[in-house]
């Protein structure tokens, strides 16, 4: 008998399917763009705190530099507004300000919420606040 198996382009199919959508939300302020996508959210009780880990795309369609003040955005989750952004790295790096030239930057950040929020709910983040320097 033979061992039948299926082709390795279903299972790739399979899995993408199962894999769940993050849905991405964009605003647009003085013409740079903010698109967040929600990756993950987690309660950490030893904080006392929910993080939301995003991915936040910043696209510049003006014609000189913005600089934004990472540590300026500030995200809400019906009504609950984020008590922090942090970048979502290994090492304990400090927010700060970011040249964003004519085109686009990516950014792993995570936003605190200093309370838990309902499950589900973090597809509902919005950034309220844009960290963007007066020009």
């Amino acid at each position: 008998m033979r061992n039948r198996r299926a082709p390795l382009w279903i299972l790739a199919v399979i899995l993408s399917a199962c894999g769940g959508q993050h849905e991405s939300r964009s605003t647009t302020v003085d013409g740079v763009s903010f698109e967040v996508t929600v990756k993950s959210s987690e309660w950490k009780s030893q904080h006392n705190s929910t993080f939301v880990f995003v991915d936040l795309r910043i696209v510049n369609d003006t014609n000189v530099t913005v600089d934004v003040d990472v540590s300026g955005i500030v995200a809400e989750i019906v009504d609950t507004r984020s008590v922090g952004t942090y970048y979502d790295s290994l090492g304990s790096v400090d927010t700060g300000v970011e040249q964003i030239p004519v085109g686009e930057r990516k950014f792993g950040l995570y936003f605190v919420f200093a309370d838990r929020i309902k499950n589900g709910s973090e597809a509902e983040l919005d950034i309220v606040e844009f960290g963007v320097a007066d020009r």
